[in-house]
């Protein structure tokens, strides 16, 4: 008895080691690579793992965004991670930065990686790291079109302008560009957007510059036919 209450009294014996990491939420990085981030390895004590220290050495990748950090008695840990995705590319020095909706450089790369480039004529960015963050309101107005727009249309944004006044520019592949300014019903008409392209082909307009900046009115010029408006 005075053996076996020994045992159950010191966590650090043998018994009471890291032997399962459960990891979740992981897209980008590996669950090992997280496990390594979060400085935790099987045949820890697992007294020894400090939850919060771990899941703040995991929120200091700028791949993570958020991170919770669990003991389970007598042989496991628990992570929990939520991953920042890049939406957005953002130009500078020969490189891009990588950047997710809250305006963190997820990574810095040699192209835009697919991504829509993000050309912020208001707040030009700084210099471009991982962790760094650009500043959010190019960003937010990038995300708001975006998130307007239905996913097929959103897809085909290459390029993404913005400049004061609320002014986005959209350049879309193949060749279209959608101009319109930052208020209340832009959401709608962005998400309609699709449809009155659909009309102005059933009237044989190719339109090359859609304007949406005039309530009420959608001003076309086109590649050919029509009249513009």
């Amino acid at each position: 008895m005075t053996g076996l209450l020994a045992v159950l009294t010191v966590p650090e014996a043998a018994f009471f080691q890291v032997r399962r990491l459960e990891v979740t939420g992981t897209h980008a990085l590996s669950p090992d690579a997280v496990a390594a981030l979060a400085g935790i390895a099987p045949g820890r004590p697992l007294a020894s793992v400090r939850p919060a220290d771990a899941a703040a050495r995991l929120q200091a990748h700028p791949r993570i965004s958020a991170a919770r950090v669990g003991v389970r008695w007598p042989d496991a840990v628990v992570i929990e991670v939520t991953e920042r995705t890049p939406r957005l590319a953002m130009a500078g020095g020969g490189r891009y930065a990588l950047v997710a909706d809250d305006g963190v450089v997820v990574a810095v790369a040699a192209d835009p990686a697919g991504l829509p480039v993000l050309d912020d004529r208001v707040a030009p960015p700084p210099a471009l790291a991982p962790g760094a963050r650009m500043p959010t309101a190019g960003v937010r107005a990038a995300r708001q079109v975006l998130d307007a727009l239905p996913a097929p249309m959103a897809g085909r944004v290459v390029r993404v302008v913005v400049r004061e006044g609320g002014e986005v520019t959209l350049v879309f592949v193949p060749e279209l560009v959608v101009r319109a300014v930052l208020r209340g019903d832009l959401p709608d008409r962005l998400a309609r957007l699709p449809q009155a392209l659909e009309a102005l082909a059933a009237q044989g307009i190719v339109p090359r510059i859609v304007d949406l900046r005039y309530a009420g009115s959608l001003v076309v010029t086109p590649v050919r036919g029509g009249d513009g408006r």
